[in-house]
């Protein structure tokens, strides 16, 4: 979920996607409660999670994320493709010149909430707050790597491509986005930070098939995890997210062994609650985490009603392997 022009954008956007949510503008047929929970799968030994934004899978991608986090048998790796900077680019945050740029705050909301679902899991293992943190080659490209106990997470930081609906880009980072790449309406991304620059989408692609290349042990079960790229399922949706799912089953293709989870997103605010007990604590409970990491570095917080809304619901489409492990 990216921020859009602070605030008060943010929250005119969620009201207008209530509006369409309560006007039966999402196209298709709903998930039922019951039918979605079934889908839950026991965990792989590798669990990709591929997101456009530093917020997603922790909004729609729980509990998959903390029992794959939980198993002891099992990795859990984030790969977020944006940086989600609301076309600030590396640029200061809300705070001011000292603030911290804000898809960094953003990005230390992620971090705490990798640390957070593996202390929830393993209350005894005082494991305290430091990860490894390193700049690896991937596919001949350069990302940040952290990693904490039996968790990764990787940042590309690649521009925003602005609202749902837009995939246009923001002036300020050159009107560069996933789509427009894709599309091949700009022939190259560039990160915001100035680490890497990704020419052409086959060349975006390959660099996310290296990170589960480089993830995963020989002969392993991988269940990735995407959001919903079918508007049948799954609208309205944010451009970055349809594109950071294409660009990960891309790289999956071809892969044996290879379960897919695609999760629904905007949508789920209309729809009834269907976590309860740990599962709805837990969801609750990475979300604050989240949300700490953005407002302790002066980014304004997400713990407000509109993201709220998303909390305790998991609406999803389990596909089984297509070759055998």
């Amino acid at each position: 979920m990216a921020r859009h022009g602070g605030r008060r954008w943010l929250m005119r956007w969620l009201l207008g996607v209530g509006a369409l949510l309560a006007a039966g503008c999402v196209a298709g047929p709903a998930r039922a409660p019951a039918e979605a929970l079934k889908d839950i799968a026991r965990p792989a030994g590798l669990n990709l999670f591929v997101v456009a934004h530093q917020d997603d899978w922790q909004l729609f991608m729980m509990p998959d994320a903390g029992r794959a986090i939980a198993a002891p048998e099992a990795r859990a790796v984030f790969v977020h493709l944006t940086a989600g900077d609301a076309g600030e680019g590396a640029g200061e945050g809300a705070g001011g010149p000292s603030a911290t740029p804000y898809y960094r705050a953003r990005e230390e909301g992620a971090l705490r909430a990798v640390r957070f679902l593996y202390n929830a899991a393993n209350p005894d293992a005082g494991a305290g707050a430091r990860m490894s943190r390193e700049w690896v080659v991937r596919g001949g490209k350069r990302m940040e790597r952290f990693s904490y106990h039996n968790a990764v997470v990787y940042f590309l930081r690649l521009p925003d491509g602005n609202g749902p609906g837009r995939g246009s880009g923001y002036e300020s980072t050159g009107f560069q986005s996933l789509q427009r790449l894709r599309d091949g309406a700009v022939s190259e991304l560039r990160a915001v930070d100035g680490s890497e620059v990704y020419r052409g989408w086959d060349d975006l692609v390959g660099a996310v098939a290296a990170v589960f290349a480089a993830e995963r042990r020989s002969g392993e079960a991988v269940h990735l995890h995407v959001t919903e790229k079918d508007a049948a399922f799954n609208a309205p949706e944010h451009s970055d997210h349809i594109h950071a799912a294409l660009a990960a089953e891309a790289a999956a293709e071809g892969a044996r062994c290879l379960a897919l989870t695609r999760h629904d997103t905007y949508s789920t605010r209309s729809r009834p609650a269907n976590l309860t007990g740990d599962d709805a604590a837990l969801h609750f409970g990475v979300w604050a985490a989240t949300a700490s990491g953005l407002s302790d570095l002066q980014a304004p917080s997400t713990w407000e009603p509109g993201h709220n809304g998303w909390l305790a619901r998991r609406y999803a489409r389990l596909a089984a392997p297509a070759t055998g492990c």
